[in-house]
């Protein structure tokens, strides 16, 4: 009996038709670079491409993803990061812009002063006059009656000031728009209560 060449007959001649399928591949390319991974690990073409849809059946169970639909999720994927990404820089400009304003409030606050004694001395003269002459004094009045101009935040803090502590002594109530004298009511009150 005569050895043929080659390797052996192990029974998978006859049934080599059967195990056979034909992969068309998109490009040239692509087969090209199937044959030198297969080169690189030293194995044939064909056992190279079982092992590695073995290896991916074995890893996904539960099927392939076609590559219309993982291209899909893909771009969906993209396009979320795009939106996060504007979000994300609207926020960031808000927050810089938040921080300018919180900024210039404070350097404004910084600059503007609080009246000083002697301002509210300055000014109490005055309001007490008027007052004595009469019962109430408007708010838009009061640069009028006093004789200075709105821009002039000294005395407007001065008299600010100056009503504040007449309120805080019970002389001065403040209305809607206007401060009213009421000293002489609480005096009045007070003698009455102390006669009887």
């Amino acid at each position: 009996m005569k050895k043929s060449r080659g390797r052996p007959n192990l029974g998978k001649t006859e049934t080599i038709r059967q195990r056979a399928i034909n992969v068309y591949l998109p490009t040239e390319e692509m087969i090209e670079k199937w044959k030198s991974e297969a080169e690189r690990y030293g194995v044939p073409l064909s056992r190279f491409v079982v092992e590695v849809v073995d290896d991916a059946i074995r890893k996904n169970p539960a099927g392939m993803t076609p590559r219309e639909q993982l291209e899909q999720e893909l771009e969906k994927l993209r396009n979320d990061y795009r939106l996060s990404l504007e979000r994300i820089r609207l926020i960031e400009t808000s927050l810089a812009e938040r921080d300018a304003t919180v900024a210039e409030y404070r350097a404004e606050l910084s600059k503007s002063k609080r009246p000083e004694v002697g301002d509210i001395a300055h000014m109490m003269g005055p309001v007490l006059a008027h007052f004595k002459e009469n019962e109430s004094l408007r708010m838009d009045d009061a640069y009028d009656v006093f004789g200075f101009s709105p821009s002039d935040s000294k005395k407007l803090r001065s008299l600010k000031a100056s009503m504040g502590l007449l309120i805080y002594n019970g002389l001065v109530e403040k209305g809607i728009d206007e401060w009213r004298w009421i000293g002489e009511r609480r005096r009045k009150g007070r003698r009455s209560s102390g006669k009887r």
